[in-house]
């Protein structure tokens, strides 16, 4: 029997406004659901991916 596996996409909604960006990227990245890293290195990558994105 072959291993099935599945993809599951969600819709998270997005920023408002062009302000709205940065914060709602952090608060995406510093979760622990979607980057699995402790909370010392996933905060930083959060603040890196937040503030390159956002321009």
């Amino acid at each position: 029997m072959s291993r099935r596996i599945a993809v599951v996409l969600f819709n998270l909604g997005g920023p408002d406004t062009a302000a709205d960006v940065k914060p709602f990227l952090f608060n995406l990245f510093n979760d622990p659901a979607i980057i699995g890293l402790p909370g010392w290195a996933r905060t930083p990558l959060a603040k890196l991916i937040s503030s390159r994105r956002e321009k």
